[in-house]
């Protein structure tokens, strides 16, 4: 290959890579519907025109933006692979656990899609589901020995841990606001995948059911553990008025007052 084809195939790779960053963060912010095609090519800095070069539809950019996040994902969990050989089934779901709420700490963009597509039954849905969803909790179960059931009871118990180990990433303004607390900072995330972790059981068959005592217990021992202080970030906490809400008909319908 020459050096003029050489260069222009790294400029086509890095166009390419730069379109699949830009739909990863507009797809998280506004959805598959809300995103247009120049709006990612925006945000790339690329010309227009360039997105149907590269993947010819928005859809197929789609699939590819979730491919390229779930790539990274399975690049974490390869990381930890040997590990698993050594450990216990128990052990092992653990260090999944921490492998993805650091994952999702770093790319938070992955539950904002989840979420934001995961409210109907699009045919962009049932791929990610088959294609990647699924697949990762037959994982799962399979490396931590966890009792492999179907429905309600594993439904309850995989949103109580994937909401607690994901969600908290994607309101980051939320969690400083309410708690003066940095969900981007290092430690904080060791002590929370730590703290997640904590709650794994392979032999549990029903949901996880946890005491405000045992949950501050084990959320104080990860903190701790991880050197954070535990005290109140908020300032005159105490003299904050809750609110009550009172309804009328009509015009302005919501009304918020001090209780």
């Amino acid at each position: 290959m020459s050096t003029d084809a050489t260069a222009a195939s790294v400029v086509a790779t890095s166009t390419r890579d730069e379109l699949i960053r830009a739909a990863v963060a507009v797809f998280a912010t506004v959805g598959y519907e809300g995103a247009s095609v120049r709006d990612i090519e925006r945000r790339a800095g690329v010309s227009r025109g360039l997105v149907a070069h590269h993947f010819g539809t928005k859809d197929v950019l789609w699939r590819t933006a979730v491919d390229w996040l779930m790539q990274r994902f399975h690049d974490e969990m390869g990381r930890v692979a040997d590990l698993l050989r050594d450990v216990s089934p128990a052990e092992r779901g653990r260090v999944l656990l921490k492998v993805f709420v650091r994952f999702t700490s770093q790319h938070p963009e992955l539950t904002r899609i989840l979420m934001l597509s995961g409210t109907d039954r699009s045919a962009r849905m049932r791929w990610l589901v088959d294609q990647y969803s699924r697949r990762n909790i037959a994982f799962f179960r399979r490396v931590s020995g966890m009792a492999s059931t179907l429905g309600p009871t594993e439904a309850m118990m995989f949103y109580i841990v994937a909401g607690a180990a994901a969600y908290l990433f994607s309101v980051p303004a939320e969690c400083e606001m309410l708690f003066g607390v940095s969900p981007t900072d290092p430690t904080f995330i060791d002590a929370y995948a730590d703290a997640i972790a904590g709650w794994f059981s392979p032999e549990r068959t029903e949901p996880l059911l946890l005491t405000p005592d045992s949950l501050r217990s084990l959320v104080e021992s990860s903190l701790a553990a991880h050197n954070i202080d535990n005290t109140d970030n908020i300032d005159n906490i105490d003299n904050i008025e809750p609110v009550a809400v009172t309804v009328t008909q009509g015009r302005g319908s919501g009304r918020a007052r001090s209780a």
